[in-house]
Protein backbone atom coordinates (compact mmCIF):
# COMPACT_ATOMS: atom_id res chain seq x y z
CA UNK A 1 0.00 0.00 0.00
CA UNK A 2 1.03 2.98 -0.75
CA UNK A 3 1.14 6.22 1.69
CA UNK A 4 1.74 9.02 -1.50
CA UNK A 5 -0.74 7.20 -3.52
CA UNK A 6 -4.11 7.18 -1.93
CA UNK A 7 -7.49 8.57 -1.50
CA UNK A 8 -7.95 10.52 2.50
CA UNK A 9 -7.52 7.86 5.19
CA UNK A 10 -5.72 5.37 3.83
CA UNK A 11 -2.41 5.86 5.66
CA UNK A 12 -4.11 4.94 9.00
CA UNK A 13 -4.69 0.87 8.41
CA UNK A 14 -0.82 0.94 8.29
CA UNK A 15 -0.01 1.25 11.60
CA UNK A 16 -2.47 -1.81 11.88
CA UNK A 17 0.38 -4.15 9.92
CA UNK A 18 2.61 -6.17 12.06
CA UNK A 19 6.14 -5.47 10.30
CA UNK A 20 8.99 -6.85 11.33
CA UNK A 21 11.83 -4.03 12.16
CA UNK A 22 14.83 -6.32 11.70
CA UNK A 23 17.54 -4.69 9.36
CA UNK A 24 18.42 -6.51 6.76
CA UNK A 25 21.70 -6.57 5.83
CA UNK A 26 21.91 -7.43 2.34
CA UNK A 27 24.50 -8.92 0.51
CA UNK A 28 22.78 -7.89 -2.81
CA UNK A 29 24.34 -5.20 -5.07
CA UNK A 30 22.95 -1.59 -5.91
CA UNK A 31 19.85 -1.38 -7.79
CA UNK A 32 19.68 0.09 -11.29
CA UNK A 33 18.00 2.99 -10.17
CA UNK A 34 20.10 3.79 -6.79
CA UNK A 35 23.02 3.59 -9.62
CA UNK A 36 20.94 6.65 -11.36
CA UNK A 37 20.30 8.41 -8.13
CA UNK A 38 24.00 8.14 -7.55
CA UNK A 39 24.82 9.69 -11.36
CA UNK A 40 22.36 12.23 -10.70
CA UNK A 41 24.42 13.76 -7.04
CA UNK A 42 27.26 13.48 -8.43
CA UNK A 43 26.47 15.31 -12.04
CA UNK A 44 24.35 17.91 -10.59
CA UNK A 45 26.48 18.29 -7.16
CA UNK A 46 23.46 18.75 -5.13
CA UNK A 47 24.06 18.93 -0.92
CA UNK A 48 27.62 20.72 -2.09
CA UNK A 49 28.82 20.94 1.41
CA UNK A 50 28.41 17.64 2.48
CA UNK A 51 29.99 15.97 -1.03
CA UNK A 52 32.93 18.60 -0.29
CA UNK A 53 33.56 17.68 3.40
CA UNK A 54 33.18 13.99 2.35
CA UNK A 55 36.02 14.61 -0.18
CA UNK A 56 38.18 16.38 2.01
CA UNK A 57 37.37 13.48 4.51
CA UNK A 58 37.66 10.57 2.03
CA UNK A 59 40.30 11.00 -0.67
CA UNK A 60 38.31 8.09 -2.29
CA UNK A 61 35.27 9.90 -1.91
CA UNK A 62 32.94 8.32 -5.25
CA UNK A 63 29.13 8.37 -5.33
CA UNK A 64 28.97 5.68 -7.92
CA UNK A 65 31.24 3.69 -5.53
CA UNK A 66 28.67 3.64 -3.04
CA UNK A 67 27.56 0.17 -1.88
CA UNK A 68 24.22 -1.46 -0.24
CA UNK A 69 24.63 -1.38 3.73
CA UNK A 70 21.06 -2.55 4.77
CA UNK A 71 17.67 -2.58 4.00
CA UNK A 72 14.81 -2.24 6.65
CA UNK A 73 10.68 -1.82 6.69
CA UNK A 74 9.34 1.82 6.91
CA UNK A 75 7.54 1.88 10.05
CA UNK A 76 4.97 4.82 10.39
CA UNK A 77 5.59 5.36 14.69
CA UNK A 78 3.88 7.05 16.97
CA UNK A 79 1.08 9.31 14.99
CA UNK A 80 0.85 13.31 16.53
CA UNK A 81 -2.48 15.14 14.96
CA UNK A 82 -1.16 17.74 13.70
CA UNK A 83 -2.66 21.54 12.95
CA UNK A 84 -1.55 22.38 9.33
CA UNK A 85 -1.86 26.12 10.50
CA UNK A 86 0.04 25.64 13.33
CA UNK A 87 2.90 24.12 11.13
CA UNK A 88 2.53 25.84 8.49
CA UNK A 89 3.73 29.45 9.96
CA UNK A 90 6.33 27.67 12.97
CA UNK A 91 9.89 29.21 12.17
CA UNK A 92 11.40 25.52 11.38
CA UNK A 93 9.02 25.38 8.31
CA UNK A 94 12.46 25.90 6.07
CA UNK A 95 13.53 22.61 7.12
CA UNK A 96 10.54 20.71 5.59
CA UNK A 97 10.66 18.99 2.40
CA UNK A 98 7.45 18.82 0.90
CA UNK A 99 7.04 15.86 -1.75
CA UNK A 100 5.96 17.10 -5.48
CA UNK A 101 2.39 17.60 -5.08
CA UNK A 102 2.81 19.21 -1.80
CA UNK A 103 0.51 16.42 0.22
CA UNK A 104 3.23 15.15 2.61
CA UNK A 105 6.92 16.74 3.90
CA UNK A 106 9.51 14.77 5.99
CA UNK A 107 10.95 17.25 8.98
CA UNK A 108 13.03 16.86 11.62
CA UNK A 109 11.26 17.24 15.36
CA UNK A 110 12.44 18.37 18.49
CA UNK A 111 15.60 21.38 18.51
CA UNK A 112 18.15 21.91 15.97
CA UNK A 113 21.55 22.50 16.78
CA UNK A 114 22.67 25.62 15.29
CA UNK A 115 26.71 26.54 14.33
CA UNK A 116 27.56 29.76 13.15
CA UNK A 117 25.04 30.48 10.44
CA UNK A 118 24.41 26.89 9.88
CA UNK A 119 22.44 23.74 11.22
CA UNK A 120 23.78 20.62 12.26
CA UNK A 121 20.47 18.13 12.36
CA UNK A 122 20.21 14.57 13.26
CA UNK A 123 23.82 14.46 15.50
CA UNK A 124 22.62 14.76 18.91
CA UNK A 125 20.47 12.46 21.25
CA UNK A 126 17.14 12.20 20.09
CA UNK A 127 16.07 13.58 16.95
CA UNK A 128 13.27 12.02 15.12
CA UNK A 129 12.40 12.45 11.00
CA UNK A 130 8.92 12.55 10.77
CA UNK A 131 6.26 12.28 7.58
CA UNK A 132 3.93 15.38 7.73
CA UNK A 133 0.75 14.09 6.06
CA UNK A 134 -1.25 17.43 5.31
CA UNK A 135 -4.20 15.55 4.01
CA UNK A 136 -4.84 13.21 7.25
CA UNK A 137 -3.44 15.94 9.53
CA UNK A 138 -1.11 13.59 10.63
CA UNK A 139 2.40 13.23 11.47
CA UNK A 140 4.72 9.90 11.69
CA UNK A 141 8.12 8.72 12.98
CA UNK A 142 9.88 7.07 10.29
CA UNK A 143 13.00 7.41 11.62
CA UNK A 144 14.94 7.96 14.98
CA UNK A 145 18.69 9.43 15.32
CA UNK A 146 20.38 9.01 18.64
CA UNK A 147 24.17 9.72 19.75
CA UNK A 148 25.18 7.78 16.69
CA UNK A 149 23.12 8.82 14.10
CA UNK A 150 22.41 8.53 11.38
CA UNK A 151 23.62 12.26 10.79
CA UNK A 152 21.75 13.87 8.55
CA UNK A 153 22.97 16.97 6.06
CA UNK A 154 20.50 16.97 3.65
CA UNK A 155 17.30 16.05 1.75
CA UNK A 156 15.26 15.69 -1.49
CA UNK A 157 12.52 14.14 -3.09
CA UNK A 158 13.83 12.05 -6.19
CA UNK A 159 9.94 11.05 -7.48
CA UNK A 160 6.46 11.41 -5.47
CA UNK A 161 7.17 7.88 -3.46
CA UNK A 162 10.96 8.67 -2.90
CA UNK A 163 12.85 10.42 -1.00
CA UNK A 164 16.54 10.78 0.18
CA UNK A 165 18.59 11.85 2.75
CA UNK A 166 22.17 12.49 3.10
CA UNK A 167 24.67 12.43 6.05
CA UNK A 168 27.24 10.11 7.97
CA UNK A 169 26.70 6.44 9.42
CA UNK A 170 28.57 4.97 12.47
CA UNK A 171 29.89 1.31 12.74
CA UNK A 172 30.31 0.55 16.79
CA UNK A 173 30.92 -3.15 15.72
CA UNK A 174 34.63 -3.06 16.88
CA UNK A 175 35.51 -1.97 20.53
CA UNK A 176 37.33 1.73 20.53
CA UNK A 177 37.77 1.51 16.52
CA UNK A 178 34.41 3.83 15.99
CA UNK A 179 34.28 4.50 12.12
CA UNK A 180 32.04 6.58 10.55
CA UNK A 181 31.03 6.59 6.18
CA UNK A 182 29.37 8.89 4.15
CA UNK A 183 25.14 7.30 3.39
CA UNK A 184 22.86 8.03 1.39
CA UNK A 185 19.42 6.90 2.65
CA UNK A 186 16.67 6.19 0.24
CA UNK A 187 12.88 5.78 1.38
CA UNK A 188 10.65 4.27 -1.01
CA UNK A 189 7.01 5.23 0.19
CA UNK A 190 5.90 2.68 -2.86
CA UNK A 191 7.45 -0.51 -1.50
CA UNK A 192 7.92 1.27 2.38
CA UNK A 193 11.44 0.23 2.67
CA UNK A 194 14.13 1.90 3.42
CA UNK A 195 17.60 1.49 1.97
CA UNK A 196 21.26 2.99 2.77
CA UNK A 197 24.04 3.30 0.33
CA UNK A 198 27.05 3.85 1.92
CA UNK A 199 30.67 4.64 0.75
CA UNK A 200 34.34 4.18 3.00
CA UNK A 201 34.73 4.06 6.41
CA UNK A 202 37.27 6.51 7.84
CA UNK A 203 37.98 6.63 11.82
CA UNK A 204 35.28 8.29 13.48
CA UNK A 205 38.33 10.68 15.42
CA UNK A 206 38.95 11.69 12.27
CA UNK A 207 35.67 12.52 11.48
CA UNK A 208 35.05 14.33 14.74
CA UNK A 209 37.73 17.35 14.54
CA UNK A 210 35.96 18.08 10.76
CA UNK A 211 32.49 16.73 10.54
CA UNK A 212 30.28 18.13 7.52
CA UNK A 213 28.16 21.28 9.25
CA UNK A 214 25.08 22.61 8.17
CA UNK A 215 21.64 20.97 6.47
CA UNK A 216 19.95 21.98 3.48
CA UNK A 217 16.65 21.23 1.67
CA UNK A 218 17.26 20.62 -2.26
CA UNK A 219 14.80 20.88 -5.32
CA UNK A 220 13.43 18.15 -6.76
CA UNK A 221 16.33 15.86 -8.43
CA UNK A 222 16.34 14.82 -11.67
CA UNK A 223 13.92 18.25 -12.95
Amino acid sequence: MNPLRRTHHLLAPLLLVGVSTNVLYAQETVRSYELHILEMLSTQNPFGGWQSKWKELLPSFRLKDFTLHSERPITLEFPRTIEIVSVLGSPQISFFSFSPNGRVAVSPYWELVQEGSSYRVGYDDGVEWRLYDFIDRKSYRILYAGNYGPGINGLAWVTGNLFLAVGTIWDLTERNKDKVAPAIMLFDFESMKMRTLIGNYIEASVFYRNRPAGFSIETLLGR
